[in-house]
């Protein structure tokens, strides 16, 4: 945990920018809402891979969705049926 100090929401806001962990936290929970489930163990690299790119990115969301969509995570979800939609 980083005990950085801050004054106010825009010092708090850069803190969060330029954090790697808020990066990692933010591609994992990207990820499992885009493979719409709780991330299993064989996510965890997607994730991370994820996390890293967002990181290089600078924070580029536009950059994460794409990766989010070649990430084997995405690619090799398996496909549910929703009784509820029959």
């Amino acid at each position: 945990a980083s005990n950085t100090p801050f004054n106010g929401v825009v010092e708090l806001a850069a803190g969060l920018a330029d954090s790697e962990r808020v990066h990692e936290c933010i591609a994992r929970h990207f990820l499992s809402y885009a493979v719409k489930r709780v991330l299993a163990t064989e996510d965890l690299c997607s994730a991370a891979d994820l996390g890293d790119k967002l990181v290089k990115a600078g924070g580029d969301m536009r950059t994460m969705l794409v990766a989010v969509t070649q990430s084997d995570a995405f690619r090799f979800r398996s496909a549910s049926v929703n009784p509820e939609c029959l």
